[in-house]
């Protein structure tokens, strides 16, 4: 079998320089200046994400753009935004310490607290008596405290049918069911991944 020829005229492609952080970060798209520093993704194939476990709290910068980089975001637009974004903070426990709401896109300064903590208020707990310590609480009154906490987010209709659904599987032996469907809400509690997601 025949090898190639050489191409006539081709041209070595010429030498770069590698760029400098500055430089980087004129770039419009690719860099991330992690601690990696590189332009190209991680071998994972994905981002590098830090979240801390669920037993404390943690800080961290959020930034989430449009798709396609298009201008949505209006006066009027922000606004709703903004309410939208303050009721989620509430509903999800988190912390928002500051933010920039620009045309297309939002930075998020946010304190996630411990889950375990949060929660800790819709479950029941038995005092041991000593001064620092919250009152007792039956099963009951914790989810009646997580029932209270739901009306951040929904309607009074939709607490209403929640109530209806949630006694009408105790009152059928689904006791577990309707546990389960409780958690579901409190698995959404200080969960960053699930706060940006339904912001």
């Amino acid at each position: 079998m025949k090898s190639p020829e050489p191409m006539q005229n081709q041209q070595k492609p010429a030498e770069t320089k590698p760029l400098t952080p500055l430089q980087l970060a004129d770039c419009k798209t690719g860099f991330s200046g992690g601690a990696a520093g590189m332009i190209c993704a991680p071998p994972s194939g994905g981002h590098v994400r830090i979240v801390g476990d669920d037993q404390h709290s943690y800080c961290y910068h959020v930034m989430s753009r449009t798709a396609g980089g298009d201008y949505l975001f209006g006066d009027r637009e922000k606004e709703a935004f903004l309410r939208i974004m303050w009721r989620m903070a509430r509903f999800s426990g988190i912390k928002i310490l500051t933010y920039c709401l620009m045309d297309n896109h939002f930075h998020l300064l946010i304190r996630v607290p411990s889950r375990v903590k949060f929660n800790a208020k819709f479950e029941a707990y038995e005092s041991q008596g000593r001064p620092d310590e919250r009152p007792s609480q039956t099963k009951q009154q914790g989810e009646e405290r997580l029932i209270d906490h739901l009306r951040t987010l929904y309607s009074k209709a939709y607490i209403s049918q929640l109530r209806a659904e949630l006694a009408h599987m105790r009152a059928n032996g689904m006791e577990r069911y309707a546990d389960e469907q409780l958690t579901k809400y409190k698995e959404r509690f200080c969960n960053l991944e699930k706060f940006v997601k339904e912001l």
